[in-house]
C-alpha cells in the first residue's frame, strides 16, 4: 500500500491552520470580553464619581437657620444642624410653679433614650429648622443602591462603598445613624447600611445617648 505524501501534508497543514485559527478566535472574544467589561467599568465609574459631585453640592447647599438673621451653611449647616440636635436632646425647658419664666435643665436619662421623643426632635428640627437635607440622603441612598444593584463581585463593591464613605464627613456619619434609625423614609437605607457595614468607622461615643446603638444592627458597624 502506498500513501499520497502531499495529500497528508495538505490535511496536516488543515488541521493546524483550523486549529490556529480557533485559539485566535477564542484570544479575540476573551480579548473582546475584557475590552467590554474594562468599557463597562470606566463607564460605571464615569457615572458614579459623576453622582458624588452630585452629592457634593446639595452637601454644599444644605442651610440651617440658626437665627432669623443668621443661616449656617454647607458643613457648618450640618454641624449647626447637629449641635442643635444635641442640644434639644439634652436641655428642657420647665416652668416653675412660682415664677413666670422658663429655665432650662437637663433631660433624664430616661428620656434621652426614647425613640419616640428622640424622632419627634429629629422632624421637628429637619422639617423646620434644615433645607436640602432630606434631598441630600435621598442622593446619598441612590448611590448606595446604584452600587449595590451592579453586577460586580462583592468584594468590588465594597472598594465603592469604601469610596462613597471617603466623601463623607463625621458629622455625616452621624447623621446618616440617626436618618437610619429615626426616618421610615430611609428603610431602604437603613437596610444597605447594615448590609455593607457602613457604620463600620463611626465613632459610638459620639451618640446622644449609648443606648441609641441598640437601634440598628450590629452588622452595621461589622470592620470585616
Amino acid at each position: 500500500m502506498t500513501f499520497d505524501l502531499h495529500k497528508i501534508d495538505w490535511v496536516a497543514i488543515s488541521a493546524i491552520a483550523t486549529g490556529i485559527m480557533a485559539v485566535a478566535t477564542f484570544v479575540t472574544i476573551v480579548n473582546s470580553r475584557k475590552q467590554f467589561i474594562e468599557l463597562q467599568r470606566q463607564n460605571f465609574e464615569n457615572a458614579l464619581f459623576s453622582l458624588l459631585d452630585r452629592l457634593e453640592k446639595i452637601h454644599n447647599q444644605v442651610k440651617y437657620q440658626v437665627d432669623i438673621d443668621y443661616v449656617s451653611v454647607g458643613l457648618d449647616g450640618f454641624t449647626s444642624t447637629w449641635d442643635d440636635f444635641k442640644r434639644r436632646m439634652d436641655i428642657e425647658l420647665y416652668q416653675c410653679v412660682d415664677s413666670p419664666n422658663f429655665q432650662e435643665r437637663f433631660k433624664t436619662e430616661e428620656v434621652k433614650r426614647d425613640i419616640g421623643l428622640t424622632r419627634t426632635n429629629y422632624f421637628l428640627l429637619i422639617e423646620n429648622n434644615v433645607t436640602d437635607f432630606i434631598s441630600y440622603f435621598n442622593s446619598l441612598s441612590s448611590i448606595i443602591k446604584y452600587v449595590d444593584a451592579s453586577s460586580f463581585s462583592t468584594d468590588e463593591k465594597y472598594r465603592y462603598m469604601t469610596i462613597i464613605l471617603s466623601q463623607l464627613t463625621e458629622i455625616d456619619v452621624l447623621w446618616l445613624f440617626y436618618v437610619c434609625v429615626l426616618d421610615e423614609r430611609f428603610s431602604d437605607l437603613k437596610r444597605l447600611v447594615e448590609k455593607w457595614s457602613l457604620l463600620r468607622d463611626f465613632k459610638q461615643w459620639k451618640l446622644i445617648h449609648p443606648d441609641h446603638i441598640s437601634w440598628i444592627s450590629p452588622k452595621a458597624f461589622n470592620k470585616n
